[in-house]
């Protein structure tokens, strides 16, 4: 806490520092500009409400950026993580403006770490204009709630994806996860409005309401590892026609309840246990 609500710093250079103590700069509402290229630490809450903080160096020996480092960072617009491979819980929770990620290495998302970014549009986006995160293998929860610009994402080396990690994204259209993710959490998708196509080639679980709302979902959904699926799971997927599960042993309570489309034969032969409205 060295410099805890300052308010009238607006600009750091520190060449050799490699450690940025717990809420070093925490509130200091007038620092603009942070260069720090040595640095190797960043602990949590270091940067958290300044919210005009606009241009800031991030170290490429820095490996973790710990929980609300940059929380309402009001003014960010974007952000250059380099080696970064970890952000921890809210990490960038609630930075208003901010736009561009660049993280290559980026591997762990913890809970809520871009939550509410509504404007954040880009994190290493690719020719075809997804947001490549192929090296992430953790979402946290609600790692990107209500992140409202967030269009097509792919993923490759992803296992489990958090609870409510793209709750409310609204324009998200979609979602392209090769062969490793096993787990959707619940919530996971609910409300992603413009949702139309998601591949789970995978997947053996789908938590509760994890696709709840997705109204324009009409991918055909090939799911032969698939045992579990959640109460409300598909609830209200008005579009979606196709659904082929052979191997499923649960599906819970109002699961495709809304899927007013779904059409085929099913063949549940392994099924034990089957919920109701």
């Amino acid at each position: 806490s060295a410099f805890l609500n300052v308010k009238n710093i607006k600009s750091m250079d520190m060449p050799s520092i490699t450690i940025i103590g717990y809420s070093a700069f925490n509130n200091c509402s007038n620092l603009e500009k942070v260069s720090m290229p040595n640095l190797t630490t960043l602990n949590n809450g270091a940067f958290r409400n300044c919210t005009k903080l606009v241009d800031i160096e991030i170290s490429e020996n820095v490996a973790k950026i710990g929980a609300t480092v940059f929380e309402y960072c009001k003014s960010l617009e974007m952000i250059d993580l380099k080696n970064v491979t970890n952000l921890d819980t809210e990490s960038f929770f609630g930075c208003d403006k901010l736009t561009q990620v660049i993280a290559p290495n980026l591997t762990i998302i913890g809970k809520s770490a871009f939550a509410n970014c509504a404007l954040l549009e880009n994190i290493n986006k690719d020719e075809n204009d997804y947001l490549d995160l192929s090296k992430v293998t953790s979402v946290g929860e609600a790692a990107f709630a209500n992140c409202n610009k967030l269009k097509n994402i792919k993923f490759s080396e992803l296992s489990i994806i958090g609870k409510e990690a793209f709750n409310s994204c609204d324009i998200v259209e979609n979602i392209l996860i090769e062969n490793k993710v096993l787990e959707i959490g619940e919530a996971a998708f609910r409300h992603c409005d413009n949702l139309t196509t998601i591949t789970l080639p995978n997947v053996i679980k789908i938590g509760k309401e994890a696709f709840s709302y997705c109204k324009k979902l009409n991918s055909e959904l090939i799911l032969n590892d698939l045992t579990t699926i959640g109460e409300s799971a598909f609830y209200d997927c008005e579009k979606l026609t196709n659904v082929q599960i052979p191997n499923v042993t649960s599906i819970g309570k109002s699961a495709f309840r809304g899927c007013i489309t779904l059409n085929g034969e099913f063949e549940l032969n392994n099924l034990t246990d089957l919920g109701g409205y």
